[in-house]
């Protein structure tokens, strides 16, 4: 008997038919034990014959509150579906036949399953023992309980553990989620599935002169959150990455505000004001 797999793809002022994640459900056959939902963050609503099949549903929320959010919707839905997993995707990621059948298949008993998510190299999984910067390396594939980390998107998340963590935290709507979810996985010393299964994800081109000051106050918020509160044994590492960050903002950045906001996140962090 087939696994039951919800799936959630969160889309955000991209057209339906302009989504990897749809397309690849537009393409090919969705399996009988899998449900998938769209959930539309876009400002107006859309229609499209995607969301004429039987097991495709379509939620629209303009209110643009986040990931968090759009996951805890499918997370709910798949309680009520009993289904055992929960497949997240974004927009941008193309999602493959073989993965998507074997997503239905019988899993081990283990947190997630992940697949190796590309765009020219390998964005992840990775390990996750220590600050991540540039430094990167990969766990080999198998059951492990190695510290990793990886995207939200690709992730198949068991829905037994989402249930013993409470579901995806929403202090962290949009950023270090991924980071978040991870911490919980390590902690509490459960095992993940590294797959041989290859995504592609387009990641975005992310360049702080791009960020607007209400978009960056959001991920120093998150991260101050994350480092102060759950990976507090990384915190003088990030409180140093802090600083060179705003000396690498001060000689590259026109938009001084960038750099102001990161020297007062680092100065409050320092005299242990933190969030």
């Amino acid at each position: 008997m087939a696994t039951k797999v919800q799936v959630v793809i969160v889309l955000y002022n991209l057209a339906i038919d302009q989504s990897p994640a749809c397309q690849s459900f537009m393409k090919y056959s969705i399996p009988e034990s899998m449900q998938v939902l769209i959930y539309d963050h876009s400002t107006q609503p859309q229609q499209h014959s995607i969301l004429c099949k039987e097991n495709v549903t379509y939620q629209h929320d303009p209110r643009n509150l986040g990931l968090a959010t759009a996951y805890n919707e499918a997370f709910n839905r798949a309680k009520q579906n009993q289904c055992e997993w929960l497949l997240v995707l974004d927009q941008d990621t193309s999602c493959t036949p073989a993965y998507l059948e074997f997503a239905v298949t019988n899993h081990p008993d283990v947190a997630c399953v992940l697949p190796k998510m590309m765009d020219q190299k390998q964005l992840s999984p990775v390990l996750a023992d220590e600050y991540i910067d540039r430094t990167i390396r990969y766990p080999k594939e198998g059951i492990t309980k190695q510290r990793v980390m990886a995207i939200n998107s690709g992730t198949l998340w068991s829905i037994k553990f989402l249930q013993e963590i409470g579901g995806f935290n929403e202090a962290f709507p949009l950023d270090f989620l991924d980071h978040w979810i991870f911490f919980e996985v390590y902690a509490r010393r459960q095992s993940v599935e590294v797959t041989g299964y290859t995504l592609h994800h387009q990641l975005s081109v992310f360049a702080y002169g791009s960020l607007s000051t209400a978009r960056y106050r959001s991920i120093l918020t998150s991260e101050t959150r994350y480092y102060t509160q759950y990976e507090t044994t990384q915190f003088t590492r990030h409180q140093k990455q802090l600083l060179l960050r705003s000396a690498k903002q001060f000689l590259t950045l026109k938009n001084r505000k960038l750099w102001k906001m990161t020297v007062r996140e680092w100065y409050s962090l320092y005299k242990g004001v933190g969030k």
